[in-house]
């Protein structure tokens, strides 16, 4: 696929800080998860409380919802309309936060489509693909997003096998980045 010169500095700053948050937010993750299941006392190095792990995760939450509207607002000055579904996901999803306290109901509603257009966006993600390892590893990780919710609704021993569907979707989303964060750089050498 054959993408204007000028995306790639756009889509490589996006890759580069996307590798960034996955990683801290997988870190956050297990940190968590160790939090409420750890039966052994942890190395003080290794103590976080709920407060900091919170505030963590605020932090690169709200850094990861800027970095897609820079994607978005990318793809739009390029002439991508695709650009606009992780832009109406984050409008989404912030008008649905909102709203839990007016009409959860609503707010329900509005982040149940904010959550399938983060699988849409990833979508939008595996169309840009330079390479065709990176597309597959970004439709698999739409896939994980889309069946994950349903599954741990169904059963509760799938739910809890798939406490690492977001370990699995961070791992594939940091191979996919980098695969395409190095496939521009490449093409940005030339």
């Amino acid at each position: 696929m054959s993408l204007p010169r000028g995306l790639y500095p756009i889509l490589l700053r996006f890759y580069v800080t996307l590798l960034a948050l996955v990683v801290v937010f997988n870190a956050l993750y297990i940190a968590l998860i160790t939090l409420t299941t750890s039966p052994i006392p942890l190395p003080s190095i290794l103590i976080f409380s709920y407060s900091t792990v919170l505030a963590l995760f605020i932090a690169g939450f709200v850094a990861s919802l800027a970095l897609l509207i820079y994607l978005g607002v990318g793809l739009l000055r390029f002439g991508y309309g695709r650009g606009a579904v992780p832009i109406a996901m984050i409008i989404l999803f912030v008008i649905g936060l909102m709203m839990i306290r007016l009409n959860p109901y609503a707010s329900l509603a509005l982040l149940t489509i904010a959550y399938i257009m983060l699988a849409s966006t990833y979508a939008v993600l595996a169309s840009l693909a330079l390479r065709r390892a990176s597309m597959w590893l970004w439709r698999i990780c739409m896939l994980i997003i889309l069946l994950a919710v349903p599954i741990m609704l169904t059963t509760v021993g799938v739910a809890e096998t798939f406490k690492v569907a977001p370990l699995v979707v961070g791992a594939l989303t940091i191979l996919a980045s980098t695969i395409e964060a190095e496939t521009i750089t490449r093409k940005m050498r030339r």
